[in-house]
């Protein structure tokens, strides 16, 4: 079920409905997360027509062309259950994540290090 429209000539924006299962993450789908996610304003549209019972998962993107590049970026947002290490009952984390991604027909330069850094915690 996806939703298209045009802001300007150069700018689309596709909204798209899916579900955990459906992305093969049906590990990270329980009830809980349904129920989260309903409560959030994420609901499964009448497109879905496997997996009516999983957990949605809302994807929004902005596709932005210039000349020979598309520009995509986007909001993903749904709700996953993972166990707590203490006490091993469900856990439900909230997931709203940015992403951009530049798609060119030209190789982008890539640095030959990269230092993705060390977190201690």
């Amino acid at each position: 079920g996806a939703i298209v429209y045009r802001r300007s000539s150069s700018i689309t924006h596709l909204e798209n409905c899916t579900t955990l299962e459906r992305l093969g993450l049906g590990k990270l789908s329980s009830e809980l997360s349904r129920s989260r996610a309903s409560a959030m304003g994420l609901r499964l549209t009448k497109a879905v027509k496997d997996y009516l019972d999983g957990t949605p998962v809302l994807i929004s993107v902005d596709v932005i062309r210039k000349k020979q590049k598309l520009r995509l970026d986007g909001i993903i947002k749904t709700v996953i259950t993972l166990s707590c290490n203490r006490c091993g009952a469900p856990a439900l984390e909230s997931i709203f994540s940015n992403f951009s991604v530049l798609l060119t027909e030209e190789p982008i330069q890539e640095p030959e290090f990269v230092n993705l850094g060390t977190t201690y915690g």
